[in-house]
Formats: C-alpha cells, sequence, structure tokens
C-alpha cells in the first residue's frame, strides 16, 4: 500500500476511534456510566456495535482512552532519562510535558465533572482501580529490569506504587477542586523524593516530672 494511502487509513481511523470516545463521553455525562449502552454510543457515533467493539474492546477503555498512552509515556520518560537522574525525576519530566500534549484536545487535568462520573460509577472506580494497577505492574517490572532485581522484588514494587500514585492523587483530586492539578503534583512527588522518614512524626509527650 502506498504511503500516502495508509496515512489515510490511519488518519480515518484515528477520527472514528475520537468520534466514539466523543458521543460516549457526550452521553456518559447526560446520563451516567451504567445508563449508557454500546447500542446507544454507536447509534450517536454512527457506527456499528462491531466498531465501537474494534477500537474499545471493553466500556472502561471509553472513559480511560488514553490509559495505554500515559503508560507508554510513562514508561518511555524512565527508558530515556538523562544517564545519573532518577526516575523520580524523569516522570517529574513527563508530568511537566502533559499540557503541551494535549493542548487543544483535552483539559490538562481531570476536570471536576470527570471525577463526579468516575466515582459515581462502582464499575468505572473498580476500572479506574485496574488501570492504576496495570501502571504499577508495568514501572515495577522496567525498575526491576534497570535495577538488576528480581521480578519480584520489593524495592521496584514499591517505587512504582508510590510513583504511580502521584498519577491518582491528579485523577482523583485529593484536594480542593480550585488546587492547580501540578500543584498537587509536585508536593506529591516531593513528599517522595524527599521520603517519608520524618513524615508524620508523633509529636512530643509531657516531659517527665
Amino acid at each position: 500500500m502506498p504511503d500516502g494511502e495508509a496515512g489515510l487509513r490511519q488518519r480515518k481511523k484515528e477520527r472514528t476511534r475520537r468520534a466514539i470516545a466523543d458521543a460516549a463521553m457526550r452521553l456518559f455525562s447526560e446520563r451516567g456510566f451504567d445508563q449508557v449502552s454500546i447500542l446507544q454510543i454507536a447509534a450517536a457515533a454512527e457506527v456499528a456495535v462491531q466498531t465501537v467493539y474494534n477500537y474499545f474492546p471493553a466500556k472502561g477503555d471509553l472513559v480511560f482512552d488514553e490509559a495505554d498512552e500515559i503508560i507508554n509515556d510513562l514508561l518511555s520518560a524512565v527508558r530515556q532519562r538523562a544517564p545519573g537522574e532518577s526516575a523520580l525525576c524523569a516522570i517529574r519530566g513527563c508530568f511537566a510535558r502533559v499540557p503541551a500534549r494535549v493542548a487543544g484536545r483535552r483539559p490538562p487535568g481531570p476536570t471536576p465533572k470527570f471525577r463526579r462520573l468516575v466515582g459515581d460509577s462502582a464499575t468505572l472506580h473498580s476500572y479506574q482501580r485496574e488501570v492504576f494497577a496495570r501502571f504499577e505492574r508495568s514501572l515495577a517490572a522496567l525498575l526491576a529490569e534497570e535495577t538488576g532485581q528480581p521480578h519480584d522484588a520489593v524495592e521496584p514494587f514499591i517505587a512504582a506504587a508510590g510513583l504511580v500514585s502521584v498519577f491518582r492523587v491528579n485523577l482523583e483530586g485529593r484536594a480542593s477542586d480550585a488546587e492547580p492539578p501540578g500543584q498537587r503534583v509536585e508536593r506529591a512527588l516531593d513528599l517522595l523524593e524527599h521520603g517519608l522518614g520524618d513524615y508524620a512524626m508523633s509529636p512530643a509527650g509531657p516531659s517527665p516530672d
């Protein structure tokens, strides 16, 4: 197939995928995730039901449609970091590039409406946890490989869980929605970078008589 024709076909597939995702999010926002069927999404996007499944095998993929892209960006940032740079610094840089990557397509951080959509659906909440677990497994495997540790070593897993928790802070909004997402991310990364050894120290008790 000529390069031009292949490129045209790929762009058409991307437009179809985006049209399905946009139609789904519009319906989810109006009615709630659990109240919308794949049949309704297909009708709104003007495609066949099987076409929806071809692009999004699971219904939750329609909400977390960028999960694969995010984990690929995350792993690439760690693999391609500069000599002497930590994985945490690489991930800090990955977050810093998000606004430029999504410019013109969607907000750089999850909106309150998105958080409500996930929070109102037990199905989506469960799916979100699996997405984060997938992030942790992928990052832990990479960290184990790079540090020469066994795949089931505790250190890569703990490091991965801590770093992925920063994505959860950004997505779930642990602080007021009025707080800029970037500030939450920076504070979370700062805590990880400086360690937990002196965090939440018990207050000193009364001095003995």
